[in-house]
């Protein structure tokens, strides 16, 4: 099997790795379409060897590269509601996959791109529950995000691990792993951290992200218990 991967965004753990992982039994070709994702995937290539299992359409080739893999492949694998690449594909005969990853989106978005998509795919059950009244009659599964287990795949004992991050060995732990921006809604995070002080008292929260909106400040919350 061949699939077009079209990549959004320039998080190199999803666009770069979930190919890696799809090229182990199937022919991928990857579209980035963002310079900096594509300097990560150069970077790591070159020096480190991690994606050398796929081959990749680059930014300032892409518009004229991408129907000639279009009629390669034998899936399309859209990460955005991408209405001129699921209508060219289409035309080809080809089928669409359409990943929901920046959930909602107005139903006159959905109207739009509801014709070439064979199906949707939701990274957790909230968000299928949120937009099945949009998409109409169009199927929507449910596949929850994974990980590299090369990459998170702890070699030493969690007590050594806890040492050496300066943790205690006997409180709970909660990690925040994000972008720090308005719609991952990191303000309810925090608060919801008010209740969950109620019952335990023992509890570390780390918050991991990098910012993308320059003058959101999500943790300005005075009232917050500590």
């Amino acid at each position: 099997m061949k699939i077009f991967f079209e990549t959004s965004s320039v998080l190199a753990s999803y666009n770069l790795d979930l190919p890696k992982a799809l090229s182990l039994s199937t022919h991928v070709f990857v579209d980035i379409d963002n310079p900096l994702l594509y300097v990560i995937y150069l970077y790591e290539r070159i020096f480190h060897g991690r994606y050398s299992f796929y081959k990749t359409i680059p930014p300032y080739l892409g518009r004229l590269m991408r129907t000639r893999f279009l009629r390669k492949v034998d899936v399309v694998h859209l990460n955005s509601l991408n209405t001129e690449l699921a209508k060219k594909a289409k035309e080809l005969g080809k089928p669409v996959v359409s990943v929901l990853h920046v959930a909602p989106f107005p139903k006159e978005v959905y109207d739009e791109i509801n014709d070439y998509v064979d199906v949707y795919v939701a990274p957790s059950n909230f968000t299928k529950q949120n937009e099945k009244t949009r998409t109409g009659s169009k199927n929507i599964v449910v596949i929850h995000h994974g990980i590299d287990m090369e990459l998170f795949n702890p070699t030493i004992p969690r007590e050594e691990a806890r040492r050496k991050l300066r943790v205690p060995l006997n409180v709970k732990v909660v990690l925040w792993n994000d972008r720090i921006a308005p719609g991952k809604d990191l303000e309810s995070f925090i608060e919801a951290m008010e209740y969950v002080l109620e019952g335990i008292k023992d509890i570390y929260v780390y918050i991991k992200g990098r910012t993308v909106v320059k003058d959101y400040n999500a943790v300005e919350f005075s009232h917050l218990s500590t």
